[in-house]
């Protein structure tokens, strides 16, 4: 980390249980993330010493938001999880704000895929953890405010929310593998790893599209769809994944648990 002054926040994980939340006034557990507010104060003697008011980071007050995201753009914490998922909530919270807050999110580097390295990411597409060790999509984002001021933030998705909200899955996992190679966020042995999770995405080459194409407006018995991929020595649970993210995309629906049918 940086040289720090005595008028600079502080962004860390708890060192101990025994820290109260001035926010919402409950205690803030050993190693969960806080922020502490410089609160300078005199002594009898002419000293002037610093001490902290300390929050749980959603627990920051709304005003003293912009100095913390300030501090974190410019100095570099030993933690870079907790510096960029810091950032992310504490931008939210200007996003908020009416006349301060962001006026715009703007993508600034290509996503790419990585391990999460701890468990306290949230995914921005269907807003639940991100397990430790969980390939994820990492999406590098400027968030711009209404003063003109410019903070960096990084967006994480799950790999298949990321892929279901993409307009063309296959080819857009075939960047993320060209760029993470590249930044060597991933390896290739773990590309090989990934592809075979996806392989439902490539249709043609598995005979998923054949089976797939069997499922018309009227409902198909999931049944027959297991008999068919037993038949074409498919494995049913890929044809199962890409059912499931048609439905995502909103290509076919379930109007029982059994069946499965195609949107007109």
């Amino acid at each position: 980390m940086s040289s720090e002054r005595l008028d600079d926040p502080k962004v860390e994980f708890a060192k101990s249980g025994r820290s109260t939340c001035r926010g919402c006034h409950e205690k803030i557990p050993k190693d969960i993330p806080r922020i502490g507010i410089p609160s300078p104060f005199t002594t009898p003697k002419g000293e002037v010493i610093t001490s902290y008011r300390y929050y749980h980071v959603k627990c920051t007050p709304r005003n003293e938001v912009p100095s913390v995201v300030n501090y974190l753009t410019t100095n570099t914490l030993d933690s870079s999880d907790l510096q960029q998922d810091t950032l992310a909530i504490l931008n939210e919270m200007l996003k908020g704000k009416s006349s301060e807050g962001s006026s715009s999110e703007q993508p600034i580097q290509n996503p790419f895929l990585e391990y999460a390295k701890s468990s306290r990411g949230k995914c921005q597409e269907c807003e639940e953890k991100i397990e430790k060790g969980t390939i994820r999509a990492a999406q590098p984002t400027i968030i711009e405010l209404d003063d003109g001021r410019k903070f960096v933030s990084q967006k994480y998705a799950h790999i298949d929310c990321f892929l279901n909200k993409a307009r063309d899955p296959k080819d857009m996992l075939e960047k993320l593998f060209k760029i993470s190679l590249e930044k060597k966020t991933i390896s290739e042995d773990e590309e090989d790893q990934i592809r075979v999770n996806f392989s439902d995405l490539d249709q043609k080459s598995t005979g998923v599209d054949d089976i797939i194409a069997t499922i018309g407006n009227e409902p198909v018995e999931i049944t027959q769809l297991r008999d068919l991929s037993k038949e074409q020595g498919v494995d049913y649970k890929i044809v199962q994944k890409a059912i499931d993210r048609g439905l995502m995309r909103g290509e076919y629906f379930m109007p029982t648990p059994d069946t499965v049918q195609k949107l007109d």
